[in-house]
């Protein structure tokens, strides 16, 4: 592919209006310097932590959408909680979008997720600590997902949309009913949907929902998974044609492999398209299955290849594994990126 190929469909980036569903977290990092071990139980001691919070799971897809230079409507729940209240400003205060009610639904009685991350800064190196979840993997109602999904349809009586991306972390709120009527509008609309599957909990069968969606983008853990093939370093094909036997999408299953590329399935095809990994320095790669999937769904939004789209895709996720924690990737950075590819 050629680099101007690349520069054109960045530039329509712009142009895009990518409609998002998914599991919406409230991330939030600690990060202090350690004053002490603890003689309680030997454990370290951070002094006066700086607290800061992040969109995750869905939500930094949709901040990596909006980084890049594209728009995105945001579907998903969040509890009558403080973090609720916490992810809302940040939505407000940090992310503009055209669209000025997005269809997250308040639930009461319901926990908005949070990832709470601790990071000890020693000054040349940043170390995390510990990871703490809070969660309520509760299925939404169908009342919930209707509303929702009215939103959706109020929004985009005449806004164009062809591309719905799905980010599942497996949280409740990708149910049957709710992925159904999503499909409908996608359909309606002659829209793709991409989907980021979470197959790791209650197997394939939370996966037949998304069946005849355009395309998946597992990782090769997912892949495994999905395709109950563990790899052994020359496998990936088998499983990649077991994983289009069992999701059946028109279009393809990208299976991403860290510093390795992207192997692309197609489903009207017995070719495999490879896209390299870059070398980098790794920093973290938290969220960087984000990165793809925002890239990805923008790109395919702007009219690119399959290839061109996983290009852009994978040149973005280099960008984000040298950052730490919940982080975006400007549409300069992938700018300067293509540049020097």
């Amino acid at each position: 592919m050629a680099k101007s190929d690349l520069f054109g469909i960045v530039d329509k980036f712009d142009q895009q209006k990518v409609v998002l569903a998914g599991d919406i977290m409230l991330d939030v990092s600690e990060k202090g310097k350690l004053r002490k071990v603890s003689p309680e139980d030997a454990c370290f001691v951070i002094s006066n932590p700086k607290i800061e919070y992040y969109l995750g799971g869905a939500g930094n897809v949709f901040a990596n959408i909006l980084s890049l230079g594209g728009d995105s409507y945001l579907c998903g729940v969040i509890g009558d909680d403080q973090s609720g209240k916490e992810l809302m400003k940040v939505l407000s205060m940090r992310y503009k979008s055209s669209f000025p009610n997005q269809g997250i639904a308040v639930v009461p009685e319901r926990k908005t997720t949070v990832k709470r991350r601790s990071y000890l800064d020693g000054g040349h190196y940043i170390r995390q600590m510990i990871r703490s979840d809070f969660e309520d993997t509760n299925e939404i109602s169908n009342g919930v997902a209707y509303f929702i999904i009215s939103s959706l349809e109020a929004n985009f009586e005449k806004n164009p949309v062809s591309v719905v991306a799905i980010s599942d972390y497996d949280k409740g709120f990708l149910t049957k009913e709710f992925v159904s009527e999503l499909l409908q509008f996608a359909k309606r609309r002659k829209a793709k949907i991409i989907v980021d599957p979470k197959p790791l909990s209650g197997g394939n069968k939370k996966l037949r929902k998304f069946v005849d969606c355009y395309g998946f983008k597992p990782n090769l853990e997912e892949a495994e998974a999905i395709s109950s093939i563990k790899y052994n370093g020359k496998n990936l094909n088998d499983i990649g044609r077991k994983c289009l036997d069992i999701l059946e999408p028109e279009g393809f299953v990208i299976i991403t492999c860290g510093k390795e590329g992207m192997h692309i399935f197609n489903a009207k095809s017995d070719v495999v398209d490879h896209v390299p990994g870059k070398e980098v320095e790794v920093s973290d790669i938290t969220g960087a299955g984000d990165t793809v999937l925002g890239a990805l769904s923008l790109s395919l939004s702007a009219g690119a290849s399959l290839i061109d789209a996983a290009t852009i895709a994978n040149l973005a996720a280099a960008q984000k594994v040298k950052k730490r924690g919940t982080a975006t990737v400007s549409r300069e950075e992938l700018v300067d990126l293509i540049l020097k590819s």
